[in-house]
């Protein structure tokens, strides 16, 4: 619970750094160890009798506190376990990650996680510039709590799962050294401010290299167990980036992993994609795992149209 004690801004727990050569990266930020605190916790989700319990994929949602009644949804899809059929590999476990926000809403995130159990909070403040270390609590929580999960997919909120697909992407993939998701190479960094993309405008001074390395779309990736853990550590010793995709997709290149590409996932607003035929925007998405940008009307749309049956 959060409580006077307990400011909802944490004191920044950093390693300053004015200027790091990061192995080709000029970095201006500082080195985050990530010492924060939980205030929701589930830690038993993983574990059966005090035992690991046997996790095929580990679903981290990275949620705003204020986005409740997406929660929900996807506790009615995807995020309830029983709605996955079985598989021997074992389970599919669900948890939101968030940060703190102010009281009113903070009563909402203590009841959810009083309710559901699946609620991972740590005292940093929640907001679009801290996404960097909410994706790196997510990779926090999985390799402390749930290490022995063969796969870990970090996913954005607005995103939804066609479940034969996913299923079938990842029935006969190793469950060491694996990552895939929507691979981006040679992305140019911004320069104009002013520009329509000047939101993500970086300075030559800040950042002088013209690409980023390669990185897995933000919206939603899939790693195996041991890269999450490998990322983690790697973060907290890696000078901070505001863009959280481009952060994880450094981590990785300094551990020399290989991205693997694939063509099952789906961003919604950054394709010719939408038509104001619901069937036809449906039908359409039959054709990958993972749709991400996605109001929660299609989300709908798209569990019930591609659901597996489990009763």
């Amino acid at each position: 619970m959060l409580n006077a004690e307990h400011p909802s801004v944490s004191k920044a727990r950093l390693i300053p750094r004015k200027r790091t050569h990061d192995k080709g990266f000029y970095l201006q930020e500082p080195i985050d160890d990530h010492n924060y605190q939980y205030f929701h916790n589930p830690l038993n989700t993983c574990m059966k009798k005090e035992e690991p319990s046997d996790v095929f994929i580990l679903i981290l949602v990275t949620s705003s506190p204020v986005n409740h009644e997406r929660r929900q949804l996807i506790r009615r899809t995807y995020g309830r376990n029983s709605s996955w059929p079985f598989d021997k590999r074992g389970e599919i476990k669900t948890l939101f990650i968030s940060g703190v926000t102010d009281k009113s809403i903070q009563e909402v995130i203590d009841d959810e996680a009083y309710r559901y159990g699946d609620i991972v909070q740590e005292d940093f403040t929640d907001s679009y510039h801290n996404l960097t270390r909410k994706t790196v609590a997510a990779f926090k929580w999985a390799s402390k709590f749930c290490r022995h999960a063969n796969f870990v997919m970090k996913l954005d909120d607005d995103v939804m799962l066609h479940q034969k697909r996913l299923l079938g992407m990842l029935q006969d993939q190793p469950a060491l050294n694996f990552s895939t998701g929507e691979v981006m190479i040679d992305i140019p960094v911004v320069r104009n401010a002013s520009s329509s993309e000047g939101k993500w405008y970086l300075s030559e001074e800040y950042y002088p290299n013209q690409n980023y390395p390669p990185y897995l779309v933000g919206a939603c990736y899939v790693l195996s167990s041991d890269l999450v853990e490998a990322v983690y550590h790697t973060a907290v010793q890696t000078p901070l980036f505001p863009w959280e995709d481009v952060f994880v997709g450094i981590c990785l290149q300094k551990l020399h992993v290989k991205l693997t590409p694939i063509r099952l996932f789906l961003r919604v607003n950054y394709v010719n994609f939408v038509v104001n035929n619901d069937t036809i925007m449906v039908s359409k998405m039959k054709h990958f795992a993972v749709v991400a940008d996605i109001s929660p009307y299609l989300m709908e749309l798209m569990w019930s149209a591609f659901r597996v049956e489990t009763f």
